[in-house]
């Protein structure tokens, strides 16, 4: 009975069914299709519940495993582990800023690190693998048995859950997005100004030629259509073929990763100052007007309210028609994206080198 036992358990660990509770917000933007939707509703009068300060400033994003700790890089060359109440539960030097944001998976934290190497540590902070590459490297995302990210060294990394270099596949940029995964496909963009679209095994299927470098992490809806931002001041929606479905001009370069509602509204910011909602056919819904630039990647509640950072030093919570339901303003600018709580309590980092949690107020 014991070896059945044993041998169940081994079976479960390597499935990852005892590391992943559904849903979680265990990856940038929140799930493998990048979506920055969340099944939890936020706080609709939010106020802070605790800040933990680091020693350099976060441009690393949050993000939480089943237990709801949360994990987040910062330039002090620190990854972080949280409790649910904003006290260290560990800290991991990695020699170099972690401006990515972290991935949790199979009882894995994986993250780049600016030095060129990519981490795997057990989630009690021990260094399981390294890997490394030629440039800053980026936040990943795990198709079954690969876990996948970027790095400005032009490639694009499959490795096996143990480390091993499974597949490379090189751009003519850096890469500084996530991939996005859908259908058994890979989709992200380079600094070459090119979309790609990548089966499992590391082959181009399509690509697409935006006008500038493509630093927005694509977002994919239910039927397979792909939206990103890029630097020649364009939002872009492409069919799962990659063909131009329409693109939508803003004054500014997008940076912001967009975000995907229940009903297919597509939220994203630009550097024009503004927050954008645009329906499925492009047609702008409402824009929200902030300070300065809007790097931050949206999220989006179960309610479909929505929750940004700007460099105008403030974190921000719209509702669905784009009314101010509450800000914050902390010390320096906010280009970290927020993640959700199953308690609806909100997470961020900003450069003010904290780590912020908001939760209505009582």
């Amino acid at each position: 009975m014991k070896k059945i036992q044993w041998g169940l358990f081994f079976l479960l660990v390597m499935s990852g069914l005892l590391w992943s509770q559904e849903p979680l917000w265990d990856r940038f933007r929140g799930d493998a299709a990048h979506t920055g939707s969340s099944v939890y509703n936020g706080c609709t009068n939010g106020g802070v519940k605790w800040g933990y300060t680091t020693r350099g400033e976060i441009a690393s994003s949050p993000v939480l495993d089943s237990w709801g700790k949360i994990y987040i890089g910062s330039d002090d060359g620190n990854l972080y582990a949280l409790s649910p109440d904003g006290e260290v539960a560990w800290k991991f030097a990695a020699g170099d800023k972690v401006s990515s944001t972290p991935g949790v998976y199979r009882g894995m934290v994986c993250f780049g690190c600016d030095n060129g190497w990519f981490y795997a540590l057990s989630l009690t902070g021990k260094l399981l693998w390294k890997y490394q590459t030629l440039g800053p490297a980026g936040s990943p995302n795990f198709m079954d048995d690969k876990i996948l990210f970027g790095s400005q060294d032009d490639y694009l990394y499959a490795l096996s859950l143990t480390g091993k270099l499974l597949w490379r596949y090189k751009t003519r940029g850096q890469i500084r997005t996530a991939p996005a995964l859908y259908g058994g496909n890979i989709f992200f963009g380079s600094d070459d100004g090119t979309f790609y679209a990548l089966n499992g095994e590391g082959k181009q299927q399509w690509y697409f030629k935006a006008g500038g470098k493509i630093q927005s992490s694509a977002a994919v809806d239910t039927q397979g259509n792909l939206y990103f931002g890029s630097l020649d001041n364009n939002f872009y929606a492409l069919s799962p073929q990659g063909k131009l479905l329409w693109s939508f001009a803003t004054k500014g370069q997008v940076l912001s990763s967009p975000a995907v509602g229940k009903d297919g509204s597509l939220y994203f910011g630009s550097d024009d100052r503004n927050l954008y909602a645009l329906d499925s056919t492009g047609k702008k819904l409402w824009q929200f007007s902030c300070r300065f630039e809007v790097e931050s990647s949206p999220l989006v509640d179960a309610h479909g309210n929505v929750f940004f950072g700007s460099a105008d030093n403030n974190i921000y919570a719209l509702d669905k028609t784009g009314k101010k339901l509450w800000n914050y303003r902390a010390q320096l600018c906010l280009s970290s994206s927020p993640a959700l709580g199953e308690d609806g309590t909100v997470y961020i980092g900003s450069e003010d080198g904290r780590i912020y949690a908001f939760e209505n107020q009582k």
